[in-house]
């Protein structure tokens, strides 16, 4: 499977003037958001709203509902298309981290990793959570981090696996990069208030050595 990977960043500058003892009004909700990724010759579209995560498919020129196992909550969803023939994206609810996968149509729900035994069901980490993706031939690998812990799952199946750590990493303000060859992925992870980085080995974040 032969992929491309595009990104359209928009950018946009409002000047509001306020008076002193008055408070800037609230910007509206935004009711729709738009992605598009070219794919060849041809392109996907998904139409969503980023409130309840609802979502419609762009196929000959007439929008079709995406379905659901089970409709999600409210709350401040983003979707991601992976430039592939067929149609596949992640969804993530970046109030609580929850990611759901598209296959085939359907969004389906990414499971927390396994729960240590007797404790309880793991739950999303909360706020604060971006996806990076990569495709590989034809396997995708899809990363979830948290922009101020660090901390990471890899997209197994259908659940996240944690991706381990050397030594204790402080609160920041955290990105990941992935890049890939001709055999293998690679991640790498900034804080980029401290500028300290890591790379992953075997599945294991290792610090690169400062000068």
């Amino acid at each position: 499977m032969r992929a491309r990977l595009t990104c359209v960043i928009v950018l946009g500058l409002v000047s509001v003037a306020v008076g002193a003892d008055e408070k800037p009004a609230p910007m509206p909700a935004k009711g729709y958001e738009l992605r598009v990724v070219a794919v060849g010759d041809t392109y996907h579209g998904i139409r969503f709203k980023p409130t309840t995560g609802e979502s419609w498919n762009m196929l000959n020129g007439k929008w079709e509902k995406l379905d659901e196992v089970m409709p999600p909550p409210a709350g401040d969803f983003d979707i991601t298309i992976i430039p592939a023939e067929s149609l596949i994206a992640v969804r993530i609810d970046r109030a609580t981290g929850t990611t759901w996968l598209l296959k085939k149509g359907k969004w389906n729900l990414v499971k927390e990793p396994a729960p240590k035994p007797d404790a309880p069901p793991a739950k999303p980490p909360g706020p604060g959570c971006a996806l990076r993706h990569i495709i590989l031939g034809d396997q995708l690998h899809v990363v979830r981090f948290h922009t101020k812990t660090g901390e990471s799952w890899h997209l197994g199946g259908d659940t996240f696996h944690p991706l381990a750590e050397f030594g204790k990493v402080p609160a920041g303000e955290f990105d990941l990069t992935l890049i890939t060859g001709t055999k293998d992925w690679m991640a790498f992870r900034i804080d980029r208030k401290a500028g300290t980085t890591w790379i992953l080995q075997a599945n294991i974040w290792q610090e690169v050595t400062e000068p």
